[in-house]
């Protein structure tokens, strides 16, 4: 795997959660978080999606599946490792859900210490 430069101000944490995203047009794209910040998110999925598209996402995280996360942004990333999407709005009621999922997630370094 390619050594990537964080240039970051919110350091992504790598919870799993599955990705619904809306494009205005109406498509729906679904996929896998491969990590996530509260400034936006990169995820798996087998679709493409265009560079600058606004998009409505909402997260289910697989324990807690009546809990869903909504954000609005855009798409401002294709490589190989995913689409990244940049977040400029958060549904209020939601900031703190996602802020304690990040918070709470082992860093999956951690893990291979134990």
């Amino acid at each position: 795997m390619k050594h990537y430069d964080e240039k970051r101000k919110h350091k992504r944490s790598e919870v799993p959660l599955h990705v619904d995203v809306r494009l205005e047009s109406g498509v729906l794209i679904d996929g896998q978080t491969v990590n996530i910040s509260l400034n936006g998110l990169l995820f798996e999925t087998e679709r493409y999606l265009p560079i600058g598209a606004r998009v409505r996402v909402y997260l289910t995280h697989e324990s807690t599946q009546h809990e869903h996360i909504v954000c609005s942004g855009e798409v401002a990333r294709l490589d190989e490792w995913g689409v990244a999407i940049a977040f400029d709005q958060i549904h209020p009621d939601h900031r703190e859900t996602l802020h304690r999922y990040i918070r709470y997630t082992v860093p999956s370094e951690s893990l291979a210490h134990h």
